[in-house]
């Protein structure tokens, strides 16, 4: 592994909650997908772009399905839906690598 986050949404205190996600500074569009990271209350997914794979996952509360969503396109887990008492499972998981191949799971493993 070349490189993991682990970003913890904190002190959340709005009237309305309409979304939170995860931004990047390169077209993630023009990245290909590989495939869904899923595991017990983690969801999310896995790309290639020049020679880097990389994961992002948004972690899920065991009561509720529909808290974390993705873009159309890009396929990015995002919040959708927030619910206080949950927050402790909430939080993004990211990591990298050099790409080798489809079928490596190191990136699935360490977001998952």
């Amino acid at each position: 592994m070349d490189g993991a986050l682990y970003i913890k949404p904190s002190e959340i205190n709005c009237r309305k909650f309409y979304e939170l996600e995860l931004c990047a500074d390169f077209d993630l569009d023009a990245s290909r997908w590989i495939d869904v990271l899923s595991d017990e209350n983690v969801w999310g997914n896995s790309w290639e772009l020049n020679g880097l794979q990389f994961g992002i996952t948004a972690g899920e509360s065991p009561e509720f399905e529909d808290e974390v969503v993705a873009r159309k396109y890009s396929r990015i887990p995002l919040y959708y839906d927030w619910h206080p008492e949950f927050e402790d499972y909430y939080g993004f998981s990211l990591s990298w690598k050099k790409y080798e191949s489809n079928s490596d799971l190191s990136i699935d493993f360490y977001t998952t």
